[in-house]
């Protein structure tokens, strides 16, 4: 009785994670992720293409390919890409992206299919540089993921199978990898709300998004899409969301929260030297009196830069004022 009970509870709680998220199927998240990973990773020579041929002619596939341009992954790009990516050999990744639906049959089927047209077209290329993944936001049925042979687990949401027509895609889980920072950037896609929040918090924590303005639109963009919280979100679903839609979305944000910033949230965000470094030294002494200037410094550093002359001319103008 327990076990049944048990049993339905499991299934209850699949069923409501594969509801989580409720943007419409039209939106082409794997065009959305790859233009975020595109930004992400170009800066650290690794290629992005969406949409590419698997074949010398159609069907094209809704996959990403990830090419490293250097010959091993260097630190940078390591820190940049989840558990499983990172941790392959292969130069040509490609990711089959699953963002609204759960992994069945099929999307396991056309990810085997995808990998095994591409590498007939690359037939230059040795098996060991190419490698596939499923990525999936929702988290897999267990049941599904047993019958594909995904039982091998490498790391936390990461999933070797142990079926030979399966064995050359591994799955990744977002839901389920770990919180380690180089795999922050995609749990923004995570379905479960907990772990999409706390990516998020932690990739603004640490300020890893900030120093790029385009990262930062993408990702104030997608967190305002996944919580509704910008203008004409129902349209927008309805036809679908583009990156331009994404960054957009980020921009208005960024300008609204500027507008509504006061010099006190500057100065509780900032050190002063970090506010100070952005000014001349000229408007950074502006309103002083002289006096208030020279405040702290040294006499010999007051004098520093005067020439004899000048302070000489100096003293007698002060002997002849005091007498």
């Amino acid at each position: 009785m327990n076990k049944q009970k048990n049993k339905n509870q499991q299934n209850q709680a699949e069923k409501k994670e594969q509801t989580t998220q409720t943007e419409s199927n039209l939106t082409r998240w794997h065009i959305i992720l790859g233009d975020m990973l595109e930004k992400l990773l170009s800066p650290v020579n690794i290629t992005v293409e969406t949409d590419f041929s698997v074949m010398s002619k159609p069907p094209r596939g809704d996959i990403l390919l990830i090419r490293r341009d250097t010959p091993q992954w260097t630190r940078h790009q390591l820190e940049l890409l989840p558990d499983g990516i990172r941790d392959t050999k292969a130069d040509y990744i490609l990711v089959e992206f699953k963002c609204t639906e759960s992994v069945n049959k099929k999307a396991i089927t056309q990810a085997v299919a995808y990998d095994f047209f591409y590498r007939n077209v690359q037939d230059s290329l040795d098996d060991s540089r190419i490698q596939t993944f499923i990525l999936s936001s929702i988290t897999p049925q267990k049941k599904i993921r047993e019958r594909a042979g995904y039982t091998q687990q490498i790391m936390p949401g990461v999933f070797k199978s142990i079926n030979f027509m399966v064995e050359p895609v591994q799955l990744i889980s977002i839901n389920d990898l770990s919180d380690s920072a180089h795999n922050q950037y995609i749990k923004c896609f995570a379905s479960k709300k907990k772990e999409k929040e706390k990516a998020f918090e932690e990739l603004i924590e640490t300020g890893n998004i900030e120093t790029n303005a385009e990262l930062f639109f993408i990702f104030s963009g997608l967190w305002n899409i996944f919580n509704k919280k910008h203008k004409g979100a129902e349209i927008m679903e309805k036809r679908g969301y583009t990156p331009e839609d994404v960054m957009n979305i980020g921009k208005e944000m960024h300008a609204f929260f500027m507008a509504s910033l006061k010099v006190d949230d500057v100065i509780k965000r900032f050190s002063p030297e970090d506010i100070l470094s952005k000014f001349e030294p000229e408007k950074r002494l502006s309103g002083l009196k002289p006096e208030e200037r020279l405040s702290g410094l040294k006499p010999e550093e007051r004098l520093s830069g005067l020439s004899i002359k000048e302070i000489e001319s100096f003293l007698e103008k002060k002997k002849k004022n005091e007498n």
